[in-house]
């Protein structure tokens, strides 16, 4: 296979930005291994023997924050600017690459890393440009402070033991592909694309002012993890020591302990839970310790768990309490008004991800950007309610006269296009055809009209 050389500056931003990856992979596998709850729980190393470690239970409620955040972000259609209806053009290519499954993939990533990464490219065989998800993990970009663009943009990708393999370096004007080959790096295929932009998107969770790198939506949980799961592995401890009663056996010597056969027992104080003892001493005397509280551990777990709630905006019966269920509609949105607020600002920063990546996408299969290009990016509704209380309550909010359209009241319910379209030509036949017995009804009546005697 031939090779190209790579330009001096390419080979400078090919580096530099190979270092980069290599310096954010340690916050990103700790990231990953909370949501995993895979975490090292630490100790102060004075209560818990080493030995109990490997018992170590983490409470995940890392994952439960992620996914409880991700369940709720479903796009619902893409509009152009001053446009009713969703384009279909931009449903089109949103389609072919199944993005309606992969799209959870870059909101899950943007919360656990603090920032995704979506690549749009050009098939080789033609078609609908590709729009792919790509793993924050092996990407780093560089992005001009003073314009706010993004200059060059590095993707690894590394074989089953994590060793790199190829990388894709991303340019303004060009893509190019590079291999190892015998421990060296070489330039295999350079792509003009002329795009005007780097063919790579990236979205930033919690940035700050200045700076162009992402915070993890764990970043404040994580402390509270680490403390819930030490309090968990001390539950366990005294689970297995000062919780389980405790005989004790007064007034005896290792002589008086005889099995049901008069037997002496060679080594009495092994017994265990359950172990029935017989004493041949008139004087002996056997008590019963009872077991430690374990209320302590409860209800530290409880406080632990109001307080992630605090962090998080997570109702608390979400974070495994035994609360009651609010009933109304008024207090489950009042319960999770914090978790619906925070869907809305993330919704709002992968729309304009999404926007982006289907415009470079329309560059790509048309030639040209379009004059008023603003895409935008709608979403269903991140709260909790049922079809049937939307419904009830655009009926109230109106004293159940009708205030819009068919297809206005289709789309407020947040249907896709097509159904809308399916629904309103069965509409349209149901229509028809009961005009059809509508006049045959008539009819009917008419002629028996005409048969009744004056």
């Amino acid at each position: 296979m031939t090779t190209i050389e790579l330009t001096p500056e390419e080979r400078r931003l090919a580096e530099k930005l190979f270092n980069k990856i290599q310096r954010q992979r340690r916050e990103d596998r700790k990231n990953e291994r909370y949501y995993q709850g895979l975490q090292e729980i630490g100790n102060l190393g004075i209560a818990v023997p080493p030995d109990v470690q490997p018992f170590a239970f983490p409470l995940n409620w890392c994952r439960t924050y992620i996914d409880v955040l991700e369940e709720r972000q479903d796009v619902r259609m893409f509009l152009r600017s001053g446009a009713l209806e969703e384009d279909a053009e931009l449903r089109a290519d949103w389609e072919a690459n199944d993005l309606d499954s992969l799209s959870h993939l870059v909101h899950r990533d943007l919360l656990i890393y603090g920032r995704a990464f979506i690549s749009v490219a050009a098939r080789d065989g033609g078609g609908r440009p590709r729009i792919m998800p790509e793993s924050p993990k092996d990407i780093a970009a560089l992005v001009d402070a003073r314009t706010r663009e993004m200059t060059a943009a590095l993707r690894i990708y590394r074989d089953d033991t994590g060793v790199a393999e190829y990388m894709t370096l991303y340019l303004p004007d060009s893509t190019v592909l590079i291999d190892r080959r015998a421990g060296k790096w070489e330039a295999v295929r350079r792509i003009k694309h002329r795009l005007g932009r780097v063919p790579l998107v990236m979205i930033l969770n919690r940035q700050r002012t200045g700076e162009w790198s992402g915070e993890t939506q764990l970043a404040d949980l994580r402390p509270l993890v680490d403390m819930a799961g030490r309090v968990m592995l001390q539950l366990q401890l005294a689970m297995e020591t000062v919780a389980t009663p405790q005989k004790v056996a007064l007034g005896v010597t290792q002589k008086d302990f005889v099995d049901a056969d008069g037997n002496q027992i060679d080594d009495p104080w092994e017994t265990y839970l359950g172990a029935i003892w017989a004493i041949s001493s008139k004087d002996a005397r056997i008590e019963q310790l009872s077991g430690a509280q374990l209320t302590g551990f409860h209800d530290t777990i409880k406080m632990l768990a109001e307080q992630a709630a605090t962090v998080t905006g997570l109702p608390v019966r979400m974070m495994g309490q035994n609360t009651a269920n609010p009933a109304a509609e008024g207090a489950i949105r009042a319960d999770e008004s914090r978790l619906v607020k925070q869907v809305e600002r993330l919704n709002v920063l992968m729309g304009a991800g999404w926007a982006w990546a289907l415009g470079i996408a329309e560059r790509i299969r048309t030639g040209s950007w379009e004059a008023d290009g603003k895409i935008s990016t709608l979403w269903q509704n991140p709260g909790t309610p049922t079809e049937s209380q939307r419904a009830d309550a655009l009926q109230k909010s109106t004293g159940g006269r009708p205030f819009m359209s068919v297809r206005g009241a289709m789309a407020e319910m947040g249907w896709p296009q097509q159904r809308i379209d399916r629904e309103l030509e069965w509409l349209e036949q149901e229509n028809s055809m009961g005009g059809i017995i509508e006049k045959l009804e008539r009819g009917a009546d008419d002629k028996a009209g005409e048969r009744e005697p004056p």
